[in-house]
């Protein structure tokens, strides 16, 4: 069981409006964020000309989409935008990856509160969860796949029935996964520079899409999305060769570079998700 906290700087809405900018794919909930934000603004306005606005409860909502999808990310900007808004008393936003216990439960109050859903719900957690969520001071999000919700659900009507937003996760295209790459790549890698700097971005990017189509399965792209970027720019890293240098005497990240990187983190992956099913045949039988 993990708990992740996040907890940064005082939040401004010009610091959420380029937080959302960063977001890669997932436009429709990017839209709604960028709605959320024209709200508070505009309100913001209207307090500052004439009386106070009262700020709406906050409410409770379901994230459904696969791993990586950026469930997390996007809670920490709602986080920070129900504060902005008034409706939370804090930006924290605690996440609880494996079975609450109610301390736990507790220590979110106030601010946003993520339960990853997980195979098994003890009904005494349920009630607790039940108890912040109707005393409207914390935002409770279930996140997870459609499936697991769907049998939380099913096990329990009247929690479904407290949530007022679904919002949906699309898994990343090729196109996604190579663009969050290559910003991590300038983020990360100070130093270089891609091979053919008269090359411009998008047919690079291009580039960096096929490498990942026509190496990674759909499959695991589905089960991991986000997740493999980290292990790709971590693997290309690894292929990165310092003695290459351009004429400009600056060293060079190649596209070669990039797809050792990707067809090692593919056959990593890949490997893992074999034994899991294999130790997973295991103990059924």
């Amino acid at each position: 069981m993990s708990i992740y906290s996040y907890n940064e700087e005082q939040p401004t809405l010009d610091g959420v409006k380029r937080d959302i900018a960063k977001l890669i794919g997932q436009d429709d909930i990017k839209l709604q964020l960028e709605m959320i934000v024209k709200k508070i603004a505009d309100n913001q306005l209207h307090s500052f000309c004439c009386s106070e606005i009262v700020p709406p409860k906050p409410f409770h909502m379901v994230f459904m989409g696969n791993n990586g999808t950026g469930k997390s990310m996007v809670a920490e900007i709602l986080g920070k935008l129900f504060y902005l808004a008034g409706s939370l008393t804090s930006y924290n936003v605690t996440e609880i990856d494996g079975p609450p216990r109610k301390s736990q439960i507790k220590s979110a109050e106030g601010g946003i509160l993520v339960v990853n859903e997980y195979e098994c719900y003890d009904e005494k957690i349920i009630e607790e969860i039940k108890t912040i969520m109707d005393e409207k001071r914390t935002s409770v999000i279930f996140a997870g796949t459609r499936e697991g919700l769907n049998k939380l659900i099913n096990l329990n009507k009247k929690l479904y029935r407290k949530f007022i937003a679904t919002l949906k996760f699309n898994d990343f295209s090729c196109e996604e996964l190579s663009r969050m790459l290559h910003e991590k790549i300038k983020e990360e890698t100070k130093g270089f520079e891609l091979d053919d700097p008269s090359s411009s971005s998008s047919i690079i990017i291009n580039e960096t899409t096929n490498i990942i189509r026509k190496e990674i399965p759909e499959s695991l792209r589905k089960e991991l999305n986000g997740y493999l970027v980290n292990q790709m720019l971590a693997d290309v890293k690894d292929c990165l060769n310092a003695a290459r240098l351009g004429d400009d005497g600056k060293r060079r990240i190649f596209l070669n570079d990039i797809a050792n990187g990707v067809r090692l983190t593919a056959r990593k992956y890949s490997n893992m998700l074999a034994m899991s099913s294999m130790a997973e045949d295991f103990l059924f039988f």
